[in-house]
């Protein structure tokens, strides 16, 4: 069969969120699926199939030169990493040749992104990029196809608006928190206290919202952050001025806060509605 670009998986537009939780895979699970395939097919530098795996918590997708066969024992080793079938044509897609290409680009800049302009996708889709080349899986079309998608996206970001807008889907929670109280009271967040769960790369782009969307920090009577490892929730704490709990208090914490931002990878819920004080705004951000 002749080779040609294609682009297949699930993603927030087309799965379920048990779905795409299922098949949302680890960097282990990732490196696997590129050593069980690259164990029955030729090299990507000696003609053979080329692909990227990009895995974040909505989106599981592969970008392959190959042919069907090719895109068929994907799929199969994919729904063994995330211990289910393949799900059906519902709730995935499957791209290929200009179509596929166009589908990589606009996903690279952001452009099919839950939060459109999203920066994070850029960097998510490079690591995939780096795993795919250290994993052998890569060669010449795969290289072109993906700088070709980089400067693409560089370009969407500098010569756009896109961009200027909500950054993430952290930023554009806590844009939708300030409207929330925005809309209770002429001075908004004036005296509200937020919580921070989770001090990762998500919860300090929610952290830089916050400071940028008040016209002074002291509008907003306290900022806490915890986490699962406490060094990381000072970390993030001193680099913006806010406080810390420990993370055996953060369902004591949430119930004293007006505004909870869940920025975390967990499988399981780390903050509970019930929690939540009557007229608080809660927004849930998963990302990894």
């Amino acid at each position: 069969m002749q080779a040609t670009f294609h682009a297949f998986g699930l993603n927030h537009q087309t799965a379920s969120v048990a779905a795409s939780e299922a098949f949302a895979l680890d960097e282990d699970a990732q490196c696997r699926v590129h050593t069980a395939f690259r164990a029955g097919t030729a090299p990507a530098d000696e003609d053979g199939p080329e692909l990227v795996l990009v895995s974040t918590c909505n989106r599981t997708e592969v970008y392959l030169y190959g042919d069907e066969g090719d895109a068929e024992r994907l799929r199969g080793l994919l729904a063994c990493e995330a211990g289910r079938d393949w799900p059906g044509q519902g709730e995935t897609f499957h791209r290929t040749d200009e179509a596929a290409v166009r589908h990589v680009l606009e996903v690279t800049a952001g452009l099919r992104s839950l939060v459109p302009g999203d920066a994070q996708i850029l960097a998510q889709v490079k690591d995939a990029y780096r795993r795919s080349v250290d994993a052998d899986a890569v060669g010449a079309v795969g290289h072109r196809l993906m700088h070709t998608a980089f400067r693409a996206a560089k370009r969407v970001r500098s010569e756009t608006s896109l961009a200027s807008g909500a950054a993430s889907v952290s930023t554009a929670a806590v844009a939708l928190a300030e409207e929330f109280f925005r809309k209770r009271r002429p001075d908004g967040w004036t005296d509200r206290r937020a919580l921070l769960v989770g001090a990762g790369k998500m919860g300090r782009l929610a952290l830089e919202a916050l400071a940028d969307r008040t016209d002074d920090r002291a509008s907003l009577a306290s900022v806490a952050v915890t986490n699962r490892s406490p060094e990381r929730a000072a970390e993030a704490a001193r680099a913006f001025d806010a406080e810390t709990v420990p993370w055996a208090d953060r369902h004591a914490a949430a119930a004293r806060a007006d505004l909870v931002i869940v920025a975390t990878g967990a499988e399981e819920p780390t903050i509970r509605a019930e929690t939540l004080p009557e007229g608080s705004a809660a927004a849930a951000d998963t990302a990894t």
